[in-house]
């Protein structure tokens, strides 16, 4: 038998462990504990402070659908705990979520989320928002940059500007300090108009 190194094409495991991307209507076919990816607009918005949870203890629960456009069907996620707690899509929001495990509440089918879900806002609605978090990763692309900030259990990436990024420092300066520089930034439109060290 021969042993050695061999490559891994990461893309293959990436796409395992996040599940394969699925259309809403496929999601809601899907066996229960399978794992996928979605996208769509979110609606449906709603958290209540506290319900009693799987294990009867009381926990924060949030929930939303996301549906995709010209069709009625929708995906209804549910968040617990500190989840619940740091849900930061609104109404409007087109969000992309990778590694969702589906589930049933009666006979009716229903998406929760894992220890390693990310949420994925790719547009969200006019309004200015100001958020905060930990710039985890980033991806400098001529004068577009991709940002990805840690909220709590989510990571979700945004857009901006390369001048805004000049609002943190040198290019090399912000690189060194990922997973340890904490901003806080606003997003219109999905995209971050200003950031700044918390």
């Amino acid at each position: 038998m021969f042993c050695g190194k061999f490559a891994i094409d990461r893309q293959m495991v990436q796409d395992f462990e996040s599940g394969p991307e699925l259309s809403i209507d496929e999601a809601l076919g899907s066996p229960k504990r399978r794992r996928m990816s979605v996208s769509g607009t979110v609606s449906d918005v709603v958290v209540t402070e506290a319900v009693a949870g799987p294990s009867n203890e009381q926990r924060q629960r949030a929930q939303f659908s996301i549906g995709a456009v010209g069709s009625p069907r929708k995906l209804p996620i549910k968040l617990w705990g500190e989840q619940a707690k740091e849900l930061h899509v609104k109404e409007g929001d087109v969000v992309t979520i990778k590694d969702l495990e589906i589930g049933e509440f009666g006979s009716r089918k229903e998406a929760n989320l894992t220890r390693t879900t990310k949420i994925e806002v790719t547009s969200a609605l006019d309004e200015e928002i100001e958020q905060q978090g930990v710039v985890s990763a980033i991806d400098i692309d001529g004068e577009t940059v991709t940002v990805e900030i840690s909220m709590g259990r989510t990571s979700p990436r945004f857009k901006m500007n390369s001048q805004v990024l000049c609002e943190l420092g040198e290019e090399d300066y912000v690189i060194e300090r990922l997973d340890s520089l904490h901003v806080t930034f606003t997003v219109r439109n999905g995209e971050i108009v200003q950031i700044r060290y918390k």
